[in-house]
Order: C-alpha cells, then structure tokens, then sequence
C-alpha cells in the first residue's frame, strides 16, 4: 500500500476510508451461525422438548425443532 500525503484532514480521511474499503472484500464474505426454530416433518437439528410437549400434545405430525446452519446468509451480510 501506498501512502500519500494529503493537506487536510477530510482528504486524509478519505485516503485511509478508501484504503480499508480495498482490503475489506479480500477477506471473502462474513460466515457465521444462524439459528432457526421450525416444525418440521423429520428431525433435523435438535428436538425442542418442552416446545413439542405443549404445543404439540405428543401428536407425532411434526416436530418442534432448533436448528443452526454455518452460512453466508447472517446478519451483517444482509
């Protein structure tokens, strides 16, 4: 990286802003956990008991469950 030498501050600010913004994406995008509560027809993920007990009544239809999935698609990627 080259430095430059500026007079002001905005200027300086500036070079430094498009510095980092150059570096930022060379990293790749943000991966991270993403929890998810769903009723779904299989067990993927783990069982949330009390959950299936009170809303379910032991009906066996589907199941109560929480799930965390690595992926790009958290929040600070939206």
């Amino acid at each position: 990286m080259r430095l430059v030498a500026v007079d002001d501050l905005v200027a300086a600010v500036g070079v430094s802003f498009l510095a980092a913004a150059n570096r930022a994406p060379a990293a790749g995008v943000l991966q991270g956990y993403r929890v998810t509560d769903e009723a779904l027809p299989v067990l993927r993920g783990r069982l949330r008991d009390a959950d299936q007990l009170r809303g379910r009544l032991g009906q066996a239809m589907s199941l109560e469950v929480r799930n965390d999935d690595y992926t790009v698609d958290i929040l600070k990627n939206q």
